[in-house]
């Protein structure tokens, strides 16, 4: 009969319920195992067990094939190795008793027989169920509100792919000034090309040469934007209209040829009470030449949403809002104003009630569209990225539990998406952005340096 708890029972407990529950967690968050919830175990496990994890991992990196053979002996072997760890602590803390006994001359220290062998496996497991219990929950306290790494400071978001689709353009917004900078992708590290924008600034994008970048300056004061273009590097910084409009411009895009630009324009303001400045109305279509001295009307609908995307050759518009009934998605044709509106309802398995779906975008041959849509997740909303094709209304998700996510952009290829993904600390609400690229065919999502804070 047993007389004592023994370390080679419970530490080889430990292990198996560890190693389990890793791989719990990885399966139902479908995280990255040393990037998600389950990374806390993965590096006890992987620190513990070398080099049985090493060449474990390594085989689980690089093989289908046997990825599941070595994750088995992983776990079989780690566990055998922590049984040998228990039996040398068992067999140290028996000699440091005997030591004792006899310095006291008393001999042998015997256990009294208060409780039964299976008594003490009860022991034994709960003190190894209660140990891994606890490192579940930190592993996932620390996934959701552990240490999230250095992020800089300013608000970042409004982003655009470059041409080439070798970088991405931003907006960084410190209090009443703006930043733009350009995102290496090859790096992911950015860089200020132009600093102390004072104004607003927002909606960059890139002519269809990379040679300028359009973007919208805003005034909070008198709730007026106008329009203004630069060189790539930053330079020439200058407002598309030489004359202060006393209008409200937003959304540029350039036409495929780089010889117009296409924007939306509020005329019309109306005030509403208790509100100082008045309140923007209905907008139109515009397009005006690069100098700023030819400009025209493309529409005359007076839209009242204002989620607003050009197809790449601008005979497309994408106009998204919601209302009390939820979202609604219109596309129109700016080249034949006869035709009606399309009405767009993506469908969205597992959405919520009532279904959430920002940053919709239209392709550039204006034959899809792409958008962020809200499903139930394990914490809260998983904002993913999904594709619509508009001629057979198919839906295809492109990213799986992204959590709270924003901005989203396409490249003019359709090769490339970029968004934020948004985290916190301890239980404040999101507050920490980070840049996220996504490739569309291989759907592989790639972490990036950028980061901004809230």
């Amino acid at each position: 009969m047993r007389k004592t708890l023994q370390a080679k029972y419970i530490a080889s407990e430990i292990h198996a319920l560890l190693f389990i529950s890793m791989w719990v967690l990885y399966s139902v968050f479908s995280q990255p195992m040393a990037n998600g919830p389950s990374a806390v175990l993965f590096a006890i496990l992987l620190a513990i067990d070398l080099p049985i994890s090493s060449v474990a991992f390594g085989v689980l990196l690089t093989s289908a094939k046997y990825g599941g053979v070595a994750a088995l002996l992983w776990g079989l072997l780690g566990t055998l190795w922590w049984y040998l760890i228990g039996l040398a602590i068992d067999a140290r803390i028996r000699s440091h008793r005997e030591s004792r006994a006899m310095e006291t001359q008393k001999g042998p220290t015997v256990a009294s027989d208060k409780a039964t062998g299976t008594n003490y496996r009860r022991v034994e497991l709960l003190i190894a169920a209660s140990t891994v219990g606890v490192l579940i929950v930190a592993s996932l306290a620390w996934a959701w509100n552990g240490a999230q790494g250095h992020f800089e400071k300013g608000k970042i978001g409004n982003l655009a792919f470059s041409p080439d689709t070798r970088s991405i353009v931003l907006v960084r917004s410190k209090g009443d000034s703006s930043a733009i900078e350009k995102v290496d992708l090859a790096s992911k590290t950015s860089t200020p090309i132009k600093t102390a924008i004072p104004c607003t600034a927002s909606s960059p994008t890139y002519s269809p040469d990379g040679k300028q970048i359009a973007l919208v300056c805003g005034n909070n004061a008198d709730n007026h934007s106008r329009i203004f273009l630069m060189d790539a590097d930053g330079g020439n910084f200058h407002p598309l209209f030489s004359a202060n409009l006393d209008s409200y411009d937003f959304a540029p895009h350039y036409s495929s040829d780089g010889e117009r630009l296409f924007f939306a324009r509020i005329v019309s303001f109306a005030p509403v009470a208790g509100i100082r400045a008045p309140v923007r109305q209905d907008w139109d279509a515009y397009s005006a030449s690069i100098d700023g001295r030819e400009e025209r009307p493309v529409t005359d609908r007076h839209f009242k949403f204002f989620g607003i995307s050009f197809s790449g050759d601008g005979r497309k518009l994408v106009v998204s809002g919601d209302v009390s009934s939820g979202v609604q998605i219109y596309v129109y044709s700016i080249d034949e104003q006869d035709k009606g509106e399309i009405a767009i309802h993506p469908p969205i398995p597992n959405a919520p009630q009532s279904p959430v779906i920002s940053d919709v975008l239209v392709a550039r041959d204006g034959r899809s569209i792409y958008f962020m849509a809200a499903t139930d997740g394990k914490k809260a909303f998983d904002y993913d990225v999904y594709r619509m094709d508009l001629t057979s209304n198919s839906v295809e998700k492109l990213t799986n539990a992204n959590g709270y996510a924003t901005d989203l952009c396409v490249s003019n290829d359709g090769k490339m998406a970029a968004f934020l993904r948004w985290t916190s600390r301890w239980s404040s609400l999101p507050n920490l952005s980070r840049l996220y690229t996504l490739d569309l065919e291989t759907k592989r999502l790639m972490a990036s340096d950028v980061t901004g804070t809230q």
